[in-house]
């Protein structure tokens, strides 16, 4: 018997469903601020210019000729905007500073507990690895177990998962949703260095970390949304996919498989929006 369990973004081998025995069966920049000034501008010094008593006209010998405008300088592109940067800590005492970052970027309640773990930024790394791998990264993510004991239903010889297994994941689902997309862009932006060490640290000296992020993402993304009515085989103790194609999928895309059709649409958009805005 396995002990792999059932897990949020992770899986169980091909023949190993879950570790519980089967259940029982069931039914920039304020430019339109300006343009609005030079209009009011504009406007006062056209009502002054049309109501006020105009002057005598000025003697021949005060009269000066128009002098050419100077040509315009020409216009440069406007430079790129520098990114803000900001004093990372060390590794070994960045929790504590990656809490206070992650926490700004939802009011989600279930985040923070969450954040109370250790080694924020070697866990999220190491996730990541495991992940662009297809492997199952329930080692490093126990406080993501999902409650309630998995369930499935049988109807004319066949058995399937009970939709109330995929409300198991609602809420982690409802809590990486919930996210700030430019938030989260900007902060990792600024925390990529911090996980580039964490990620040479790992064994990949000569390996950009950001990649694997993209790897990993794009892993998760090629996941077809199940149906919610995948029909399983049950194995002594365990249950498995009957259709081989889903069967072959990796440990990581299995579970995300078993969030259930909504779960599995609403991680993948997510994940779409965070891939397009870093991996630009």
């Amino acid at each position: 018997m396995s002990e792999l369990r059932d897990f949020e973004l992770e899986t169980v081998r091909q023949d190993d469903f879950g570790e519980d025995p089967p259940p029982e069966k069931k039914g920039k920049g304020p430019l339109w601020v300006v343009v609005i000034l030079l209009l009011l501008l504009g406007a006062g010094g056209l009502a002054y210019f049309y109501l006020r008593q105009p002057p005598p006209p000025p003697p021949l010998s005060e009269i000066t000729l128009p002098q050419p405008e100077p040509e315009p300088a020409p216009q440069l592109p406007p430079m790129e905007e520098a990114k803000e940067e900001i004093d990372l800590p060390p590794l070994e005492e960045s929790d504590s500073f990656l809490r206070e970052a992650v926490s700004n970027l939802s009011a989600h309640p279930q985040l923070a507990k969450w954040l109370v773990t250790e080694g924020l930024a070697r866990r999220f790394v190491v996730v990541v690895d495991n992940l662009a791998e297809g492997v199952s990264p329930r080692v490093h993510l126990p406080f993501l177990g999902p409650k309630g004991s998995f369930q499935v239903v049988e109807e004319a010889g066949e058995v399937r998962v009970d939709p109330v297994s995929f409300q198991r994941y609602d809420t982690v689902t409802d809590a990486f949703t919930s996210l700030d997309l430019a938030g989260t862009t900007e902060l990792y932006d600024q925390l990529e260095p911090l996980f580039q060490e964490a990620y040479e640290e790992l064994g990949y000296p000569d390996r950009a970390f950001h990649g694997t992020l993209v790897k990993a993402i794009d892993h998760l993304l090629a996941t077809p949304v199940p149906t919610g009515d995948e029909v399983l085989a049950q194995k002594v103790l365990t249950y498995d996919y009957s259709d081989p194609r889903l069967a072959g999928l990796s440990p990581a895309q299995q579970q995300l498989l078993r969030t259930g059709p909504d779960n599995v649409r609403r991680i993948q958009a997510k994940l779409r929006q965070i891939r397009g805005s870093i991996a630009q």
